[in-house]
This record gives C-alpha cells, structure tokens and sequence, in this order.
C-alpha cells in the first residue's frame, strides 16, 4: 500500500480493496478508485509478477476487461507512450 500512496495523496484515488489472493498470478490485488475521475486502478503484484489495469468507470462500475475503449493495461499504455519502442524491463 505504501509503495502506491502517491495514487491517494497526488490524484484522489481512494483504496477500496487489499486481498491476498492464491488464484491470482501473484498474491497481493490493489484496487484503487477515484469517482471525480471516473477511473479505477487494480494492481496485482508480488516479488516475481505485476500487472497494473486502468478501468473507466460506467454508471459507477468498472468497464469490462474485454472493452478495449474503456480499459488498458500497463503495458499497453506504455507501448502507446513509447511509439512502439517498448522495452519491458525500462517500465
């Protein structure tokens, strides 16, 4: 949580969940929300595997993983950032 706190303190987004998870890639999953921005953060990560999915919220619930206008993922976001000169390792 603390490794995230920028999230509250810097944009407003609100921790609604902390799970330790075993059916997951990795055990700890994050979920941040922010109302204002109509945007919902989940982070899923532990010392070997991190994934990170922003969701927009619709009529106050998170857009379907599957709704590609309204849900990305870190890594894809990075490769839009970097003009397809994406390296793993440098996000």
């Amino acid at each position: 949580k603390q490794s995230f706190n920028f999230l509250t303190v810097e944009f407003g987004f609100q921790l609604i969940k902390t799970e330790l998870r075993t059916d997951f890639k990795a055990q700890h999953f994050l979920v941040y929300r922010n109302d204002t921005s109509k945007l919902q953060i989940e982070i899923c990560g532990d010392t070997t595997w991190f994934h990170c999915e922003i969701r927009r919220l619709i009529n106050g619930q998170p857009a379907k993983y599957s709704d590609k206008q309204n849900c990305i993922g870190f890594e894809d976001l990075a490769i839009l950032e970097s003009k397809n000169n994406y390296e793993h390792f440098d996000y």
